[in-house]
């Protein structure tokens, strides 16, 4: 007896078994095979990483954004939420990109994404002061321009990842701050 798998293209992949036996028991053990993975490739991030997640849409009204599908959902879907990447494990968040997503507020500590390479909120409407950055150490990026933030750019120190840092303060300033980084120490 021969088995074969044929793929349909498609938005998603899927499989159907072909054989000269009994194909609809070939079918429903490969359905109930695909179901259980899918049912099993959730997200596992921790706590505090989830916490960080809550705290931005919450901080920067998340209900008014342009795009905020799967936000808040149950435990296990966070890497789902749209602007939020995650590595290949769903084990960590790494990158958040929010841009011109209409996010109003002031943004939360970042301080419990330890492994975040990338966050991205450009053309927004932030406030207050950009948070600290101090325990990032794999932040590569960092891009906040045009939205109205204010103070001093936080101390870069230790973040040797770093390569690039983009704050544009466009609200009552008179004048606009875009910082280019590469090699900090």
């Amino acid at each position: 007896m021969t088995d074969s798998f044929n793929w349909l293209p498609g938005n998603k992949a899927r499989c159907f078994a072909a054989n000269s036996g009994n194909r609809w028991v070939r079918s429903f053990r490969l359905s109930v095979f695909f179901l259980g993975w899918a049912s099993t490739a959730q997200a596992v991030i921790p706590a505090s990483e989830r916490a960080v997640l809550t705290s931005l849409y919450a901080s920067t009204h998340g209900g008014s954004w342009t795009d905020k599908t799967n936000w808040n959902g149950p435990v296990g879907t966070e890497c789902t939420w749209a602007g939020v990447s995650c590595n290949a494990a769903q084990s960590h968040v790494t990158g958040i990109s929010l841009n011109m997503n209409n996010l109003v507020g002031t943004l939360p500590s970042l301080g419990g994404l330890t492994a975040l390479e990338f966050f991205w909120v450009d053309g927004n409407k932030l406030t207050g002061s950009i948070p600290s950055l101090s325990g990032l150490t794999a932040l590569l990026s960092f891009s906040a321009y045009l939205n109205q933030l204010t103070g001093s750019i936080p101390s870069l120190s230790g973040l040797t990842a770093l390569q690039g840092l983009i704050v544009s303060n466009t609200g009552n300033s008179a004048s606009a701050t875009v910082t280019v980084t590469s090699g900090i120490p």
